[in-house]
C-alpha cells in the first residue's frame, strides 16, 4: 500500500521524435547498444505526491495518459526529460540521450 502523502516516481511517455528521451531496453543487457531494435522503449521520469496520481488515474497508472504529463494546477508534479550532459551509462560513459531537453514543472 502506497502511503498518499508519498512522492512516486515512474516512467512516462516520451516521444522520441520531438523530445529528448531516455532510452530503455525491455530485455537485461549491460550496454545500450546491444538491445535489439524491437525492445528499445523511450521515457521520461516524473515524480508527483501518490495522491495526486491516484486522483487522476484511480489504483492503476498502466493505461493513464494523464499520468505522463504534470497539469498546471499541480503544484508538486515534475517531468525530467534526458540531459545529454549529465545522464550518462553506468557502464559505457556514453549519452543515454541524443539531445539536451529538461522540462522540470515545479509551481512553488
Amino acid at each position: 500500500m502506497v502511503l498518499h502523502d508519498t512522492i512516486v516516481s515512474y516512467e512516462g511517455y516520451c516521444d522520441e521524435t520531438t523530445e529528448s528521451c531516455f532510452v530503455g531496453c525491455e530485455e537485461e543487457i549491460n550496454n545500450q547498444a546491444d538491445c535489439p531494435e524491437d525492445s528499445v522503449y523511450y521515457f521520461t521520469e516524473i515524480e508527483r505526491k501518490a495522491s495526486n496520481l491516484i486522483k487522476l488515474c484511480g489504483d492503476s497508472i498502466i493505461d493513464c495518459e494523464t499520468a505522463d504529463y504534470c497539469p498546471e494546477s499541480e503544484f508538486d508534479c515534475t517531468v525530467t526529460y534526458c540531459d545529454p550532459k549529465f545522464d550518462l551509462d553506468e557502464f559505457t560513459g556514453e549519452t543515454l540521450c541524443e539531445s539536451t531537453t529538461q522540462i522540470n514543472q515545479l509551481n512553488n
